[in-house]
Order: C-alpha cells, then structure tokens, then sequence
C-alpha cells in the first residue's frame, strides 16, 4: 500500500474483495475496496499484482484516491478530510503539519490533502517527506494557480465526510478534529457549517485578544442566526469544518475577492445556522515578516463593492438580517484599518465610489445598525449618517458625548479644555453650554483634527472648546447642548491627559479637591488642606495596592530637586535636533541643569564630552523619572509620549496630577505632509512647536489650531550643522521609505518583506535607472558620480540594489550633503535640506498613485504637491533621465521658477540654535 502497489487476490482470500458492508475494513483497503467495486460489482479474478498509473500534471504519495471516482453516501469511508495550500511555507509546515500529527482523531479516519501551489522554496520536499512517514498525509504538486485554486483542486478529491481546512503556516489543538466529528455526527440536520475559536499568536507566543465575536461564540452548540442574540456573529473565516458533498460542494471562486466570506455565506444560507465547538483552537500566527499586501482600497474597493452588489441583488425585496450583519461587518473592520475607500480616484469618480458605499447601506435596516454590540457610539452614528447622506429630511437622536482633555486651577478660576463629540454641532440653531453653579457660559467651538475617522472620513464630528471659570464654593460642573427646543445634559469621560481619569477619580489642583461626580459632570470643592491630604491619601493607599509599580514611581515627584532642569530628547538609537541643541545650550552660563535623554544610543563618548556625560540620563531609569517631573522644559525631536516621556502613553494616566514641564517640539523635519490627525495641538500635546519658514506658521495656526505664540519660527537646531561649502560633482539619489514595503516593527526590529520588496513598481523602475546605459553615458559625459542612499529603515534591501555602473554607488550611513550638486527623492523631508542651501531638485515617484491612495504612507496628501514643488515631477526612469539630461547640459541650473519658490522658503539662513535659545529662555 505504501508503494502504490495493491494485492486484489489477496483482499479476496482476507474476505475484502466481495464484501458488501465496508465498515469494519481496515482504513488502509477502504479506498482500495472502493476503487474495486467502481470497476466491478464481481471481484476482479486473474488480475494479479496491479499498480496505479499516476496523471502527468500531478505527483502523488501515500495515496491512490486521485484515482477512486467520486462516491458518496454508503461508501465515504473516512471521517475527515483536512485540505491544506502549501506556497512558500517552508519555516512553518513542521509546527503545521505536527499539529495534525498529534490529533486524537484516529489516523485511520482522515487524510491530509497537502496541495502544493508551486512552492520556490524547500515546502514539498518537507510535505513530501511527511507522506512518505505518515500514510495520511497525500501530496499534490501543481503549477501555482492560486489558494482557491488550490483548494477546487483538493475538494474533488476529498473522500471524507467532512471537510476542514487549515493554512500551512498555522496550527489546531490536538482535539480539534475529533470535537468536528463529534459535534458534526450529533447535529448533521441542525448546521452545514461548524466553527471552532480563533486564536492568534505573536511570533514570541504570547497570545493576541480574541475577535469580540467570542462573547457570543462561548459554548458548544448550534447556533441559530436569525436569533437577536446571535445575528452579529458573521463568521468568514476559514476555521471551518463542512460537509462533503463531492460533486455537489461548493467551490471557491479563484477570480474573486472574500472568497472565504462568500463560501462561508454560500454555505450557512441554506440553514442560516452555525456549530460552534468552544474546547478547542485554531491557531493563527501572527509572522513578522508579512504586510498587507493588495488589502487595499487601491485594489480591493471595485472587487468587494461588486461583491456585495450582486449579494444584495440576489434579495431585490429584502436582505436577510444575517447577511446584513456580514456586511456591516466587513464595511467596519475595513475602513476602521483604511483598507476600503480608493482615494487615488479623481474627485469625480470618488464621489460616484461613496455613493455606491451609500446605496449598499440603504439596504440595511437602521436597527441591524444601532443594536450591533462591537460598534461605538461614534461608528454607529458615522454609518447612519452615512446611508442617510441623501436624505435632508433624517434626524438621527443621539446623546451627545464630551471629552476632557485638561484640568487646570490657577487661583480662583479654573481652565476647561476638551472636545465635544456630536453631529448636532452641525445643526444650526445648535449651542453648547459649560455650567458651574449657576453661572453659565456658551462655548466656542471649532472643528477638531482629533476627530476619528473612516477611511479618513470623517466618522464622529469632534468640536474643540476651551473655557475658563470663576470658582465658587463646592460647584457641579457639567456640559449641557440645547438643539430644537431640548436640553442634553453631555455624557463625560476623561483623557489620558486629564488630570482625573480612569485610573484616577480625584486630584488635587490648585488648593481645590477635583473629582468625578456621576458620568456626566465632576465636582469642585475648596477644602482644608489636611482634608484635602486626607481625601487622596485613601485614594492612594488604595492605587498603591492595584499598582504599587506607579506608586512608587509617583513618589519621586515629591522628592524636591533643586534648580531648574530642562530635558532634551531624540528618538531611540538616533541623535537630532534634541542633541543639536542640548549641545548649544549646555555651554551656557544660566543657572538651568540640562540633560539629555539617551535611549539604545551606542558610541556615547564619540558624542559627548566627558562634562556632557555626566548630564545624560537613560531613559525609563528612576532618574529619568524624578527629573521629568522636575523639569521646566522638555526639548524633543519626535512627539510620541513613548519617546519623551518615561513612561510611555499607557501608564501616563497615572502620572496626570504631578507636575508636566512643557513640551517643545523641535520636529525632525519640516512638516510638509498633511498630518493633522497626528500633530494638532489637540492630539499631540506639544505647547510649543519649532519651525523653520513662513508657509509651516500659516499651516500649524490654520490647520492644527495652535496659537502664534505657540509657533517658534528659529528654524530647526539641524539646520546649523547644514554646511555652506561648494558643492562637488557629486549627485544624491535618497528615496523615502514605503510602509507597504516592509514588515512590522516589534521588540525592536524592523522586519523585511523581500518578496513583495522585489515585485514593487519601485524597486523595479530603480533599479531600471540605476542600470541604464543612458545614466553611465551621462555620469561619464559630464564627469559626475551618484550616490543611492536608502532610508534607514530600507537599508536591509541594499543587497538587491545595483549598478553595472561604476559611478555609481550604494552608500548607507550619514552623508554631507553640501558635497552634492543635485538630489533626488520623492516625499522625503530631506528635499528642504537641497531648498535650504539652494541646490536644485528632481522628484522621482515611481509608485504616485500608490501614495495617494494613502497605502505607501501614513499620509496621502502633501501641502506642498509635487507637482508644486521645488523641481519637476517623474514617475519612471525614462522621465528621470530626461530632466537629469537637462540638468547636466544647463550647468545644474534649475529653471527659473524652481528657484524663486526656493529662494524665499527659509526666513532665516544661520544660527537657529541660538536665536532658538533666546525664545526658551524667554518668560
């Protein structure tokens, strides 16, 4: 049997060959028996010794069921077929394929179909390896078509009564397969479809949240999905267990998107009921190494807007409920990630893309909307809005909602910041009111760049307000908004920011005892100090013991220090414009103790002097901590409160009641990208920001609603060290990096993704330049050399980029860019450097319409366009080479436009660190 030998003289005289009832066979003549009685109702006299003839397109071992011809009913012998596409898995299929080794399912009822869709690499020689050691494991080798494909190709010839399936790089508990059977023997009537828990794994083992869908899934049984209680499930994974129907199965549709959604609908719509088994897994590994790939609105939005379209057509009256759920479940998850709306559209075909978004929603009924458990307030209201977005005459009630964002008593008044979240604010006639006591103030509001959105829509309008108040005695203080002749009183919740918080019910500002009073206000009380001290003692014994780790770390915030301190920070591993200044300022004379921040920096004494050493502090050290809640300034070149801060965004909550210096932000950067939902005064934090021209004071006052004497125009500390010296005759090739082309970043490494790196429009089109004849002959003609640079994070790819040209060369580190007489890049920052010392610029974005559909960057728009900008624009390297060759023939003189839009960009050519300095020290 293993050598694809059978004995039909032998199964006759052991009794096999005539037998009408197969079920007590050994597993291991089932499919032999089978193959027999399909050729012969009589045995097979004479036949001796026979071996099956394998077809050409398709290597098998282990097995000879390609070759039984579909059976069904009395003669499916086996309990399970398990169908697994094999491409490329060579590091997982042991963990893999051992997971089914060790089911307690026994082995004589399932079969393994291994389909192996072309694999590059060493996976069917490993799949091969297993079948020839395990009997129910059967291998096919295929030219790569495709998982679905794959999949067809194993649903004809699975033989088992039931179906599950498995993808090659992850695992199932022990028991999974045998809790199937079980499940599937007791309810065959009740379901077609049975599904087990997902459960995902990191790379280092920890285990991921499980789906929101496992607080309904939470028991073994059937589940009927036209019930209120379970109509949200939407199952569409493949964790899935089915009935085999042999030529009747449904198939995946290799040419379509959701191919396991749609399979998954296709099956569970005949009895609108799903099996669930709780006691066992599905182990879904979370690899390091892998990207979104073509999840993308830029390639998806036509396919599953199709998709749907001809689903809720086959319903031209009414959609099931069941189906609905499936929809508006697909619909969030994907605009929650930015992975549905084509925004590389023109404006006019993008307006036709959302209407028909609009047009899907209109089949929804408003209560499969507003009654799903795992949509917030601000997404049921966004979609409801949005299948409304037609119709004038809609009122949608809804309650709204406030966030505080900042606490601050100063004598007897008192500073209210936060944000109001309603669509009423839209409303004319619509006013908002901040009550404390009997005294009443409207407020002020202004569109909010931390709004959440969809997609980058819009999804939950948000309305800045910040307003200050007299204090009384023991005062409420809550929001009240009044529309259509009705009062609402707001619901509130507070920031990580704020001073009270989840984690903090009371604080102590100002002489004044803060705290929550119910979920819509919070109370203001003047009280004794030994009260006051009493009050939050019983709340801080009662922290020490939930978090004594931030305790103890609170308490370094009583410990005085003495002087005036001021911190500088950069990003891990990295020196800029923190180290830029600390520099300067730590040669002054002024009675302030500076220290900078070092995070994983290597070669400190190459950095520092041995009296600046003595002034660095590691980050997230007790040091760190007690000068934090010290200082009177903090310098920082990256925002992100997991870099400026000890202790990061999470466990800030427990620290907002202590002291907080201020935040200046020096940038890394001018700010030319549209980053509003990153950097708005709103969001981010900073209280001061530094920048370098004219267009970025207009942009942060306008678009990120800072004040002008929150903008420090001295031009960023880095701008010092940008050299004024002759240019060589020398080029820089420097591109940005594309988050679409790298692996995710964890526990400190950036992982790659080589295989979608080398399939990339902008490698290939590089990589054209780099190579081109044209190039050497240019370089050669006019005696210059080029330089490609990749941005740090795409240094791992430099192995694959290369010239058959010798004046061209791969570089990596830092480089003195004053040396090169032209640069080219793409959406770099690195391009205000070259506008800085008025050298010429040549844009090259291969991959532009990528860009703006939002997938390369975590930003799709630029307020500077490129082609706006300081040079012209390509987009291949027949265009590049073109406007190079202009360039050399014109003495690298740019035209004139380019130069009078870069001449006038920077207010200020020298000493940016000083003149930054007199602004810090001013009161």
């Amino acid at each position: 049997f293993r050598h694809g030998y059978f004995d039909s003289c032998a199964l006759r005289k052991r009794g096999y060959g005539a037998c009408e009832k197969t079920a007590h066979f050994p597993q291991r003549y089932r499919n032999i028996c089978l193959y027999e009685r399909a050729r012969c109702n009589n045995a097979l006299g004479g036949m001796g010794r026979q071996q099956f003839s394998f077809s050409s397109d398709v290597r098998c071992r282990g097995a000879f069921h390609n070759q039984v011809p579909q059976v069904t009913g009395e003669f499916t012998m086996l309990k399970m077929s398990v169908i697994i596409p094999v491409y490329n898995s060579e590091k997982y299929l042991d963990l893999c394929l051992g997971s089914l080794v060790g089911q307690t399912l026994d082995k004589s009822q399932m079969e393994v179909l291994l389909i192996d869709d072309g694999s590059t690499d060493r996976s069917g020689q490993i799949i091969d390896d297993y079948a020839k050691k395990y009997p129910f494991f059967k291998c096919f080798h295929l030219e790569n078509r495709g998982q679905s494909s794959a999949r067809n190709y194993a649903l004809k010839r699975a033989q088992g009564k039931y179906i599950s399936f498995l993808d090659s790089d992850d695992a199932i508990s022990e028991n999974l397969l045998e809790k199937y059977v079980t499940f599937f023997d007791e309810h065959y009537d009740e379901t077609d479809l049975v599904t087990c828990r997902v459960t995902r794994v990191n790379e280092d083992g920890s285990f991921i949240k499980l789906h929101n869908r496992y607080n309904t899934l939470n028991e073994t049984k059937v589940y009927d999905l036209n019930d209120n209680e379970y109509i949200y499930i939407a199952h569409s994974s493949m964790n899935i267990c089915i009935k085999n129907q042999f030529e009747n199965n449904i198939t995946f549709d290799a040419c379509s998107w959701q191919e396991d959604m749609r399979l998954c609908i296709a099956i569970i719509k005949q009895k609108q009921t799903l099996g669930f088994v709780s006691d066992c897994d599905y182990f879904y590994y979370q690899h390091p190494g892998s990207t979104a790939g073509n999840l993308h609105g830029y390639y998806i939005f036509e396919l599953i807007t199709a998709f749907w379209e001809n689903l809720f057509a086959e319903y031209p009256i009414y959609v099931p409920d069941f189906i609905q759920r499936y929809f508006l479940n697909d619909f969030e998850w994907k605009t929650r990630g930015n992975k549905l709306m084509p925004y590389h559209y023109s404006p006019e075909k993008f307006a036709e893309a959302e209407r028909r978004i609009s047009a899907l929603f209109d089949r929804l009924d408003d209560d499969v909307i507003l009654n799903c458990p795992y949509l917030s307030a601000g997404r049921k209201s966004f979609i409801i809005h949005l299948k409304h977005a037609y119709d004038d005459t809609y009122e949608y009630d809804e309650v709204p909602r406030a966030v505080i964002r900042k606490l601050a008593v100063c004598g007897k008044q008192m500073v209210v910041e936060g944000r109001l979240n309603t669509y009423l604010a839209e409303k004319e006639g619509f006013r908002a009111y901040l009550l404390c006591g009997k005294e009443e103030k409207e407020l002020k509001l202004s569109y909010s760049n931390a709004t959440p959105r969809f997609d980058s829509r819009i999804a939950y309008p948000h309305f800045e307000f910040s307003e200050t108040l007299d204090l009384h005695m023991n005062q409420r203080v809550c929001i009240v908004c009044e529309y259509g002749g009705y009062r609402y009183t707001c619901k509130l919740t507070y920031s990580q920011f704020c001073a009270i918080n989840c984690v903090r019910n009371k604080a102590n500002l100002g002489g004044c005892l803060v705290s929550m009073s119910g979920d819509n206000g919070f109370a203001v009380r003047k009280m004794p100090s030994l009260l006051r001290f009493i009050s939050c003692s019983r709340w801080s014994a009662r922290f020490a013991l939930k978090h004594p780790k931030a305790f103890l770390n609170r308490q370094l915030g009583y410990i005085p220090t003495a002087g005036r301190i001021w911190l500088y920070s950069d990003r891990d591993g990295f020196t800029d414009n923190g180290y830029t200044q600390f520099k300067h300022d730590f040669a002054k004379k002024d009675g302030v103790k500076r220290y900078y921040v070092t995070n994983s920096l290597r070669n400190k004494k190459d950095l520092f002097t041995p009296e600046e050493l003595k002034y660095t502090v590691e980050w997230g050290s007790r040091k760190h901590y007690r000068l934090y809640f010290h200082a009177e300034k903090l310098m920082t070149a990256y925002i992100e409160e997991d870099v400026y801060t000890p202790f990061g965004k999470g466990p800030m909550r427990f620290y907002t009641d202590l002291h907080r210096p201020e935040i200046v932000y020096l940038q890394h950067g001018v700010m030319h990208a549209d980053l509003s939902h990153l950097y708005s005064y709103e969001v981010c934090g900073a209280d001061k920001v530094v920048i370098s021209s004219d267009f970025e004071k207009e942009k942060l006052s306008k678009k990120y609603n800072y004040k002008p004497e929150q903008l420090l125009l001295t031009g960023m500390p880095s701008l010092d060290l940008v050299s004024k010296s002759e240019s060589e005759r020398k080029i820089m090739f420097s591109p940005s990096w594309r988050k679409n082309l790298i692996g995710v970043y964890k526990n400190g490494v950036r992982h790659t993704a080589d295989e979608v790196f080398l399939k990339s429009v902008f490698y290939n089109e590089t990589q054209k330049f780099l190579n081109s004849p044209r190039l050497a002959e240019l370089l050669k003609k006019y005696d210059y050399t080029l330089d490609f640079k990749n941005h740090p994070i795409f240094e791992p790819y430099n192995k694959y980029i290369s010239s058959d040209c010798e004046r061209v060369h791969i570089v990596s580190g830092s480089a003195d860019l004053a040396k090169y007489a032209l640069m080219i890049t793409d959406f770099s920052s690195i391009v205000f450097n070259f506008v800085y010392l008025r050298r010429p610029i040549v844009y090259f974005a291969p991959d532009y319409e990528l860009f703006r559909s939002g997938m390369t960057h975590s930003y799709k728009r630029l307020d500077i366009p490129l082609e706006d900008g300081f040079g012209p624009m390509t987009e291949n390297a027949d265009a590049l080479l073109d406007e190079l060759e202009a360039l050399l023939k014109n003495g690298m003189k740019p035209d004139e436009k380019y130069i009078l839009r870069g001449a006038s960009f920077f207010p200020y050519r020298d000493s940016h660190c000083e003149r930054l300095y007199r602004e810090l020290m001013k009161k």
